[in-house]
């Protein structure tokens, strides 16, 4: 098996379990905000699930997680082809093998995290539009409501963290095989 059969592998299966982490937390996302939705309105379950905020609550951050997690699944050897140009036939590659599955896993977290932030922001939206067509009133007063200050820059940091390991995961690991690099040769065995 060679480093881009492995990478393919590790997008793979990162693409699976965040398809499968989808489907088995939407059960318990559906039920969270129905009993918020309950506790705040005192409607009962078919009145609820009329309401549009409530999909957007529950249905649109499971169908962007599964929507990435099958993207990962189906497209990760174009994944690999884009991001590792180096053969791995020769010496100069199987060198750099572990590097290059480095930058990989690397970019996996990023995407894991780029979807946390998405689904986040999705939820928050949601959150927020329901907040401001019940509660009627500011957008101030709706965000001191929903504890939505914190949700909000939890999020634009996870997207942001993610975005960056994304595009910029090359220079995280050369940063780190430097740091490695420094350490005294006793130290390393």
């Amino acid at each position: 098996m060679d480093q881009r059969e492995l990478a393919r592998l590790l997008i793979k299966v990162a693409g699976l379990l965040i398809a499968v982490y989808a489907l088995i937390d939407l059960p318990y996302q559906i039920a969270s905000v129905f009993g918020l939705f309950h506790q705040n309105t005192g409607r009962d379950l078919w009145e609820i699930i009329k309401i549009p905020t409530f999909w957007g609550m529950t249905i649109s951050p499971a169908a962007i997680s599964f929507g990435l997690g099958l993207s990962l699944f189906f497209g990760g050897g174009r994944i690999v082809n884009r991001y590792l140009v180096a053969g791995s036939s020769d010496v100069d590659a199987r060198a750099g093998q572990l590097q290059g599955l480095e930058e990989v896993a690397v970019a996996v977290l990023g995407i894991y995290l780029l979807t946390g932030g998405l689904i986040d922001a999705a939820r928050l939206i949601a959150q927020l539009l329901y907040n401001a067509a019940t509660l009627k009133n500011s957008f101030s007063e709706i965000l001191a409501m929903s504890r939505s200050l914190d949700w909000m820059i939890s999020t634009a940091v996870r997207v942001a963290i993610g975005v960056a390991l994304m595009l910029r995961g090359h220079a995280l690991v050369a940063l780190r095989r430097g740091l490695v690099g420094l350490r005294p040769m006793a130290d390393r065995q």
